[in-house]
């Protein structure tokens, strides 16, 4: 975990009680991760901006050095990623999560709320900014959308899990596409994954979420959905303007015009 210290690119911190949306993406400067950023950057995160609602792109290390000048214009240009050190990998996601968790304790103390979510992801901006103003959501737990499936054995798949790590016989846990996480717990959880001393899962929303794993007492609300086809920002039909259904969409964004 001390690899979480080395911050490449910083962003500034968080003004008074300003809520934070940690976006994951890849250290890609070309392809479909950047595109997601350019699409969440000329959709929906202006109107989240103008509500006190901020998204960060979470980076790590690009495999490809190349890619890291790009990144750094990029940055520059819109001051809206956070990069660490570590190579940018799917099985560093765990890795990815304590890091920006710990960098919230340094950077965004006074925050009530903090989100955690994927850069294909669309959120309500007004229904989120309504939720949060009336503090729809507890102090004391995590919020998301539950599942529970057959723990994957198939060693081919991402989602693999060996039993002599993972014993129980189920996934039960929150999706990472959005889970809200009160601002006076993430001290604990921090501290919590620093000193955990048995084996890391790497599928960081089951590690952090899953009743089975370090967290047990968790408070569910079930506020997403999954979009498997492609949206193209130019030709989307999406309001969210009167929707009280549902807060975040996951969905592969693909282009913007």
């Amino acid at each position: 975990m001390a690899l979480a210290d080395e911050v490449l690119i910083e962003v500034s911190g968080c003004q008074s009680h300003e809520t934070i949306i940690l976006l994951s993406s890849a250290a890609e400067s070309v392809g479909k991760y950047h595109d997601r950023r350019m699409a969440i950057r000329q959709s929906w995160a202006p109107l989240a901006i103008a509500n006190g609602l901020r998204p960060i792109f979470v980076l790590g290390r690009p495999s490809n050095p190349e890619h890291q000048l790009n990144i750094e214009e990029e940055a520059a240009q819109y001051e809206d990623i956070l990069q660490f050190g570590f190579i940018d990998y799917y099985y560093n996601m765990t890795l990815k999560s304590f890091a920006e968790l710990k960098w919230i304790t340094k950077h965004c103390n006074e925050s009530r709320y903090v989100i955690q979510s994927d850069d294909d992801t669309w959120w309500n901006v007004p229904l989120l900014k309504q939720m949060l103003d009336q503090q729809k959501f507890p102090l004391d737990g995590l919020v998301g959308k539950e599942i529970h499936i057959s723990a994957v054995r198939d060693t081919a798949s991402k989602w693999y899990q060996p039993e002599s790590i993972y014993t129980a016989t189920e996934y039960s846990q929150l999706l990472g596409i959005g889970i809200i996480y009160p601002g006076t717990l993430i001290p604990t959880i921090v501290n919590t994954m620093a000193k955990f001393s048995e084996p890391i899962l790497d599928i960081d929303d089951l590690f952090i979420t899953s009743k089975f794993s370090i967290f047990k007492p968790l408070v569910i609300r079930y506020l997403s959905k999954r979009v498997r086809q492609p949206l193209h920002f130019d030709k989307a039909d999406i309001s969210f303007e009167n929707d009280s259904t549902f807060l975040v969409i996951s969905c592969l964004l693909l282009s913007i015009g």
